[in-house]
């Protein structure tokens, strides 16, 4: 990968978070393969062993991935292979996250989760060769769709 292109990825990284905070359980395909989002309150993230009420983030794929997570204002930029939770800082009002698959290898699901202490509050998968996937939470909005207060 060339330093351009690396440079580009990282850009569009940055820019999909930064458009996906209003956008609550977002996620996009690309090449195929399947996508899907959802807002489990009542689904378990005991994995993260944490219970204090803080959120994290999630990255669940065997393979490299690229991409930043967000909250409030704060942003950043991520990469790695493999499992990975990201600590979110302070209590904020709003936490994004966008991942993508470094490598073309469609079929394989890349899963990004949104927790709070160890409540999985949103979850979207991928299969795309090069899959984007994007998940964000309110802590303002209910996840029912309509914008209520929680």
């Amino acid at each position: 990968m060339n330093e351009h292109s690396f440079d580009r990825r990282r850009f569009l990284a940055a820019t999909i978070t930064t458009l996906s905070v209003g956008f609550a359980g977002c996620s996009t395909d690309t090449e195929g393969g399947s996508s899907t989002s959802k807002s489990d309150s009542g689904t378990s993230g005991t994995e993260s062993g944490k219970k204090d009420g803080k959120y994290s983030v999630k990255i669940i794929y065997h393979g490299q991935w690229e991409g930043s997570f967000k909250s409030d204002s704060v942003s950043k930029s991520i990469q790695g292979s493999g499992n990975k939770t990201y600590d979110v800082d302070g209590n904020p009002s709003i936490v994004s996250a966008n991942v993508q698959k470094s490598r073309k290898d469609s079929g394989e699901e890349l899963t990004i989760r949104i927790l709070k202490g160890d409540e999985v509050v949103q979850e979207s998968t991928t299969t795309a060769a090069f899959g984007v996937v994007q998940v964000s939470t309110s802590a303002y909005y209910s996840g029912d769709g309509n914008g209520s207060k929680k």
